[in-house]
């Protein structure tokens, strides 16, 4: 009998059950999460209350109109910062820069421990490529909220941790699995995402990849800047 899906509900964020999770590829997973999620927007527990509107202009996400459809299409574009396997959440924003919850400040000090070099280079738009296991370690919503605050429109995995992923998502980071792509990418090629149909373009070398397309659900999201955001506009 399959189960059903149910999530607890805890003062940071919600967690689906562990039968749930069990043996749960990474795509299933986003798709799972979308349908339990969309159930419980009654009353869900967010993490970590940002001041989104005051951040918008530090992200590169484009949203422009088909002519076809009228809808909005996401885009990102910018240059890659690349990453090995296991990168944590403690390398991501370290511990010691927890007694601020402020996205600016968090953002000057993400990923100093593992490149030092990366908060002064970054610019709106650039992209984190990396291996397996990307947000690993404790679940901090900061580190996500770092990477978002620095200017990183995407991050591009071969796989992530799972709350990081739903920490992404719920404040409106984008994040694609994609071993092609990461394989296929090196530090300071320049990438295009489209969120809508999932195709990576590495405009260095001239080479495409197809990750999967976000559901609609989670386009909304992000397209709202966050989950906050979202539940604001129902």
């Amino acid at each position: 009998m399959r189960h059903r899906h149910c999530y607890k509900y805890t003062y940071r964020t919600f967690s689906q059950c562990h039968v749930c999770r069990s043996g749960i590829s990474s795509g299933n997973y986003l798709r799972r999460y979308a349908a339990c999620l969309t159930s419980r927007m009654t009353s869900p527990m967010v993490p970590f209350n940002v001041k989104q509107d005051e951040n918008r202009d530090l992200f590169a996400l484009t949203y422009t109109k088909s002519n076809k459809n009228k809808e909005a299409v996401m885009k990102a574009k910018g240059k890659v910062f690349r990453y090995q396997d296991n990168v944590d959440t403690d390398v991501i924003i370290p511990a010691r820069h927890l007694n601020t919850s402020d996205p600016k400040e968090l953002a000057s000090h993400c990923m100093e421990d593992i490149d030092k070099d990366f908060i002064k280079n970054v610019k709106n738009g650039d992209i984190i490529v990396a291996d397996k296991n990307f947000g690993c370690g404790s679940s901090r919503e900061h580190a996500p909220i770092a990477i978002k605050a620095s200017g990183i429109s995407c991050v591009i995995a071969t796989t992530f941790a799972r709350i990081f992923y739903r920490n992404a998502i719920n404040i409106g980071l984008p994040i694609m699995e994609c071993e092609e792509a990461v394989k296929g990418t090196e530090q300071g090629d320049e990438l295009e995402v489209d969120f809508d149909t999932g195709l990576i373009r590495n405009l260095t070398k001239g080479t495409t990849f197809n990750a999967q397309p976000f559901p609609e659900f989670m386009q909304k999201i992000i397209a709202a800047d966050g989950l906050i955001n979202y539940i604001k506009t129902k």
